[in-house]
């Protein structure tokens, strides 16, 4: 495997006495599936089963751009529960298809299509519209900074067809006022989508206090039962003047 992108893959053992694979990146875990064979299709984390709750906010969903395959759980877990729909897959890795294939019960299936491609220069050179866009891409802990500018999300707006949902795992804290990035995220996405939410995503297997948002927006009304609390005027715009626009 690509040693640029992909530190290590491993089995370990939960606090629950689960046996789960591992794929980690940079220090930190990118995806995992349970070993156990009645569970490998069931998510490990948290947060990509809040992605699902796209599927609820828009009954019609067909096609689904992801940002970030690593073991390509989610896409997997999607393709049996909405075997209807298909899920083009970004991710610069050039071996992360493969690994998924032969460490992550992926199985050979046409409702999937590997891009290897870094998520910004795909949302900018494709014309293609998607009904749901996932944004999980991250370098080793922390989030790919050029996905979430102003710039960034005013393609996403155009890629999404009207009915579409744009989601995004964030990294944070226990609480909101420690969550720097998640505020940034939110304001940012506010001042290009007319409706944005957000929902916590607790995992026993973070660190600490360490804690997963996933943030929807949208074109049109969008809400979730879980979904809490935000100030649109905390944070700043986040804008690719700011940061690093290449990762």
């Amino acid at each position: 495997m690509n040693e640029e992108y992909v530190s290590d893959i491993y089995d370990a053992q939960t606090e629950n006495g689960d046996w789960i694979r591992v794929y980690e990146c940079g220090g930190a875990w990118q995806s995992a599936v349970y070993l156990d064979e009645d569970r490998q299709n069931e998510l490990v984390f948290p947060y990509m089963r809040r992605f699902n709750h796209a599927f609820a906010m828009n009954g019609n969903i067909r096609d689904i751009l992801m940002i970030g395959g690593a073991g390509y759980v989610w896409p997997a877990s999607v393709c049996l529960s909405h075997p209807s729909v298909h899920i083009d897959v970004a991710d610069i890795d050039p071996d992360a298809y493969q690994a998924a294939r032969e460490w992550f019960f992926l199985p050979e299936t046409d409702n999937i299509t590997p891009i290897v491609s870094d998520g910004r220069k795909y949302l900018e050179q494709t014309e293609k519209q998607y009904d749901l866009i996932v944004d999980d891409a991250f370098i080793g802990k922390d989030p790919v900074y050029s996905l979430h500018t102003a710039e960034a999300l005013g393609i996403v707006f155009h890629r999404l067809s009207e009915c579409g949902i744009y989601c995004a795992n964030l990294p944070g804290r226990s609480g909101i006022q420690d969550s720097v990035f998640l505020q940034d995220a939110y304001r940012t996405a506010c001042q290009v989508f007319p409706y944005v939410i957000v929902t916590e995503a607790y995992s026993p297997l973070s660190e600490s206090d360490t804690i997963n948002y996933v943030m929807f927006a949208a074109k049109v009304p969008i809400r979730t039962d879980d979904m809490i609390r935000m100030d649109d005027q905390a944070g700043k715009v986040l804008r690719d003047s700011q940061g690093r626009t290449g990762e």
